[in-house]
């Protein structure tokens, strides 16, 4: 075996134990834990992402059941101001959401008394019923206790579960929902498919928009990516979306549409835009020498670790960026007018700023070489694997269409500099 074989065969074992990695997560419960279900829950049961990318079944394919307004209404303060939360991949099993946790959110809700949180995604790892309300219950009490409304889109590692036991996405939004109660923030589209498609609207004295937070549902993974889970369902040659999922077309018209209306808008959701990953981040990030402990190693750019491009952002990768290829990402379901999300974003005055989680070690906000500001926030969460050191974005919109963010942690609850 010559030099280059293998370093070939390396790069592609270390992309076959990336991807296990990714699918262990969502395969968890009907894994290895199969036995210690409950009694009643379908030990075999269909994961949707086993399914065509087409198929009704997919939440990415579902319009979630409309329901009655919920009652919030959000409004700047005297001095302009609006300020909320952004957290992400709680991964929350079994009621384990601690003390440590649960006293950092308390403090940092004492620091910022906001008026509401995003979640964007891999809110639980248990799907399946008498596993899941605890789980989502405990997510759920974390806000209820300290009375700040919530909002909540999902990530990959709510892919709903078919099969007698299991929670689909319907049944998932409806929980939090009816558990929430009145801080459960339901601003859905109910006419755009997707799990936690919303607008929630910063009014103005007038009672008009002054600002908007989208949050969009950017799937879960395609099937041909789970090759040990999927072998009952053969792909369409050469449709397959590869690795995770991503914003789909009807979202990335409503988008549009939305962003037409002139207001300010901030958007949310679970996994980075493919983009990200092109080109050095498009300006984002720079290359470093071997053994520097800031940079981490991104196969998709090469051989050399990067890290935060310092002109462009702040922040920290702590791993790598996991999105669909740039390649696949020009399939026509990720597109509208021959356009995807992120270049909606791109041609948008009124585009503020994008904010995701699912990488957990990465905390950065910067602008991209187009004029795109993108930022990853960190979990908050031991569930997820995690850096020991927990944290939360917060956000201060102003009337005047501006806005800061920082990423606040446990070792810095005076923020991390990871603002632009």
């Amino acid at each position: 075996m010559n030099r280059r074989e293998f370093i070939g065969g390396a790069v592609s074992a270390a992309a076959f134990l990336a991807a296990r990695r990714s699918c262990a997560w969502c395969t968890w419960e009907h894994g290895h834990t199969r036995s210690k279900l409950p009694a009643g829950v379908d030990r075999d049961p269909l994961v949707s992402f086993q399914l065509p990318y087409d198929d009704p079944r997919r939440r990415q394919n579902q319009f979630i059941p409309a329901a009655p307004a919920d009652a919030n209404r959000f409004t700047f303060g005297s001095d302009g101001s609006f300020t909320f939360f952004h957290l992400s991949d709680m991964h929350e099993e079994l009621a384990k959401i601690g003390d440590r946790e649960r006293v950092f959110f308390a403090k940092m809700c004492e620091k910022f008394r906001p008026s509401l949180a995003i979640l964007t995604g891999d809110n639980v790892n248990h799907r399946c019923k008498g596993l899941f309300e605890e789980a989502a219950g405990t997510v759920v009490r974390l806000f209820t206790d300290e009375k700040v409304p919530f909002a909540v889109t999902f990530g990959n590692h709510d892919t709903e579960v078919i099969g007698e036991g299991w929670y689909t996405a319907a049944e998932q939004w409806r929980f939090y929902r009816e558990t929430g109660g009145r801080y459960f923030v339901d601003r859905r589209a109910p006419s755009v498919i997707g799990g936690g498609v919303s607008k929630i609207d910063v009014l103005d004295a007038g009672g008009k928009a002054g600002f908007n937070m989208c949050m969009l549902d950017s799937g879960d993974y395609g099937p041909a990516d789970n090759p040990p889970v999927v072998t009952n369902v053969p792909a369409p040659e050469g449709s397959w979306p590869s690795a995770f999922d991503s914003v789909r077309s009807p979202q990335v018209a409503w988008a549009r549409r939305t962003l037409a209306g002139g207001v300010p808008s901030l958007f949310f959701q679970h996994i980075v835009v493919p983009e990200i990953r092109d080109r050095m981040g498009r300006g984002l990030f720079i290359p470093v020498d071997e053994g520097d402990k800031t940079g981490v190693r991104l196969d998709y750019f090469g051989q050399r670790p990067v890290k935060v491009n310092p002109r462009r952002g702040k922040g920290v990768l702590g791993e790598g960026l996991g999105s669909v290829t740039v390649e696949k990402s020009r399939h026509p379901i990720y597109l509208d007018g021959g356009e995807s999300i992120y270049e909606v974003w791109r041609g948008a005055e009124n585009f503020r700023g994008a904010y995701f989680g699912h990488d957990h070690k990465n905390y950065f906000d910067g602008t991209t070489d187009e004029g795109v500001r993108l930022g990853i926030t960190k979990t908050m969460s031991r569930c997820a694997y995690n850096d020991g050191d927990l944290g939360l974005r917060v956000f201060r919109i102003m009337r005047d269409g501006t806005y800061f963010t920082d990423v606040f942690t446990e070792k810095h609850p005076h923020g991390c500099s990871a603002a632009v």
